[in-house]
Formats: structure tokens, C-alpha cells, sequence
């Protein structure tokens, strides 16, 4: 092997590996993501099965509010995530009364790549209808 081969293989190294790397990093954040999507749709579920035992629970919305918090206890959260949970009783054309529990996520990426991928807002809403 000729000096000016091995330092184009070194190069060659050097330039895939960094690209591994970065590959590396973005899938351990994609992971992230998808589980805390999975938790804050468990956390939405959960405040709305607290809210839909009855009218007065469905109008205590720091109850559901804790009853969502608490499967959220394993979400790896920085300290600069947002999560913030709402919840809302409505009426359907039935007449029936419906409570809806949103939980909104926004991580920030560990790795953020700039231009591609900075922030990611995860929001999912659970409506379960209210015992009367």
C-alpha cells in the first residue's frame, strides 16, 4: 500500500464514521421520541378514565391533571421540556357529556441537527364519555 492510500483510507474513515455517528445519535433521539410519544398517550388515557368516574371528577381538572402526571413519572424529561395538560367537558348532540384530557410534549432533541431538526411537538387527546 502506497502513503498517499493509507492516508486516503484514513480520510475515508474519518468521513464515515462522523456520518455514523451523526446516524447514531439521531436514531437514540427518534427513540426518545417515540416513547414519550407512547407515554403521553398512556398519561392522556389515564386522565381521561379519572375524569370520565363522574361529573364533579370530569370538572376537577387538577385531578386529571395528577392522574395524567403520574404516567408520565418515567418520561426522561430535561429540564428544559415542556408538558403541559388540559382537559375540557363537552356535550355531544346526544346530550351526553364527553370529557377530553390533551397532553402536549415538546423535548428538546438531545442531539439537535440544526435546519433539519430542532424542536418536535408531541399532543395527544383522549375523549371518554362521563358516568352519570
Amino acid at each position: 500500500m502506497f502513503k498517499s492510500e493509507k492516508g486516503q483510507a484514513i480520510a475515508e474513515l474519518a468521513i464515515v464514521g462522523a456520518l455514523l455517528a451523526l446516524l447514531l445519535l439521531a436514531v437514540a433521539d427518534f427513540g426518545r421520541l417515540f416513547s414519550a410519544y407512547v407515554i403521553i398517550t398512556n398519561a392522556a388515557n389515564s386522565g381521561a378514565v379519572y375524569g370520565s368516574a363522574s361529573m364533579n371528577a370530569a370538572q376537577d381538572s387538577a385531578g386529571i391533571a395528577a392522574a395524567a402526571r403520574n404516567e408520565t413519572s418515567t418520561l426522561i424529561q430535561d429540564p428544559n421540556d415542556q408538558l403541559t395538560i388540559s382537559s375540557a367537558v363537552q356535550e355531544d348532540s346526544f346530550g351526553q357529556h364527553n370529557v377530553r384530557v390533551t397532553v402536549t410534549f415538546r423535548p428538546n432533541f438531545q442531539f439537535p441537527i440544526p435546519g433539519v431538526l430542532n424542536h418536535v411537538t408531541l399532543q395527544r387527546s383522549v375523549v371518554r364519555m362521563v358516568q352519570e
